[in-house]
């Protein structure tokens, strides 16, 4: 169970506030506690980094990542914020934890991060995630 000050934390990568994810950590909240709730799209064992990620809150995420969150961190179920982002279409996300060398730079990790994209996306969306991710290749 989460106590006060690592819920606000989970709060604010959940509702988008930079401010209340900055409160928790300034008063000594780890940025990388895990939850043991079963949330929706994350699992459990879940970090507010998997939580900003599939909400698609980039500033949110960029903060966490400033404050050390682990960009690699695996989620219960074994994703990283990464495969989430990707996974909701969250393209802005994943520029920056791209930027914090979340990425795999392998072609493989790559594909294998754009076929968790949304079904729905047409080719610009895809295209766009495909730039995110750093591979400029045309396909």
């Amino acid at each position: 169970m989460l106590d006060e000050l690592e819920s606000e934390l989970f709060y604010g990568a959940h509702q988008g506030s930079v401010a209340a994810c900055a409160r928790a950590v300034a008063q000594g909240v780890d940025v990388n506690v895990r939850t043991k709730a079963d949330l929706d799209s994350v699992g459990v064992g879940a970090t507010a980094l998997h939580v900003t990620a599939v909400r698609g809150h980039e500033d949110v995420a960029a903060g966490l990542l400033r404050a050390k969150a682990d960009a690699l961190a695996l989620s219960g179920r074994g994703e990283t914020p990464v495969q989430l982002a990707a996974r909701n279409g969250h393209v802005e996300v994943v520029k920056v934890l791209r930027a914090a060398g979340a990425v795999p730079l392998q072609a493989e990790g790559i594909s294998k991060l754009m076929g968790q994209a949304p079904a729905s996306w047409r080719d610009g969306q895809r295209k766009k995630l495909r730039r995110a991710l750093g591979d400029d290749r045309r396909r």
